[in-house]
């Protein structure tokens, strides 16, 4: 009795099925069809045909902007080549020591479809190492320094007046070397002791749109010999 009760008072909704036109978009688009219907499931047939719609938005941009990074990180290549790793200086040899494992241990930042870039960065000495771990992860992928992306980005935010629509992930490995010491992560580090060594910030994150993502600092010390000290954590962040 109280299962005919319930029907009557709570009826079921109607499971919505994916049309037709949104199956072609989301083949195109190389999106997951569960993961589509489960969002038509949550939020009925009108909310999926607005997700699609958001991603296609998002492909046309790719269209339009992919092209330039890939020849914008190309030009920096040329311009900017890797270091020999048997000539790099004992600072650097130590940053990649710290970095290599992080770069090797890491969460993969996901992509959502085909039309989606892979921004990585390092610093140029490191870069080889994501270029040798990640490349078959990943379809469409961009390696860039820090300086190189926020160039990038004063070109993108110039030109581009949609910064909403997130046609790309980011993920990185950055050393800071000599942080200000007015640095907000350096607000319980004690003062510099010695003039010989090199205070380094330590940052690991990944963002896959404007509210998800995460990032992790550390602190050490590197000595004109190499040697760093342990690495001390200050932190994290997660939107």
């Amino acid at each position: 009795m109280w299962s005919k009760l319930k029907q009557r008072l709570f009826p079921s909704k109607l499971k919505e099925s994916l049309t037709e036109d949104m199956c072609t978009e989301i083949d195109r688009l190389g999106i997951d069809r569960e993961w589509i219907q489960k969002i038509v499931d949550d939020g009925g047939l009108e909310f999926g045909r607005f997700f699609i719609s958001q991603r296609t938005k998002e492909s046309q941009l790719f269209d339009r902007w992919f092209p330039h990074l890939r020849q914008f990180a190309d030009s920096k290549r040329s311009q900017h080549p890797f270091p020999d790793p048997e000539s790099l200086n004992p600072l650097d040899a130590a940053t990649k020591r710290i970095l290599d494992p992080k770069i090797r241990d890491a969460e993969h930042v996901p992509t959502r479809d085909r039309f989606i870039a892979a921004i990585f960065t390092a610093p140029l000495h490191v870069l080889p190492t994501v270029m040798s771990e990640w490349p078959s992860s990943y379809k469409n992928t961009i390696y860039l320094t820090p300086e190189e992306l926020e160039e990038w980005r004063a070109i993108y935010d110039a030109e581009e007046p949609d910064k909403d629509s997130w046609w790309f992930v980011f993920q990185w490995w950055e050393a800071q070397l000599n942080p200000p010491p007015d640095s907000f992560w350096l607000q319980h580090v004690p003062p510099q002791q010695s003039t010989e060594l090199t205070r380094v910030l330590i940052i690991t994150g990944l963002s896959w749109g404007s509210l998800h993502g995460g990032e992790n600092i550390e602190f050490c010390e590197i000595d004109r010999n190499g040697q760093i000290s342990p690495l001390q954590s200050l932190g994290d962040t997660t939107f």
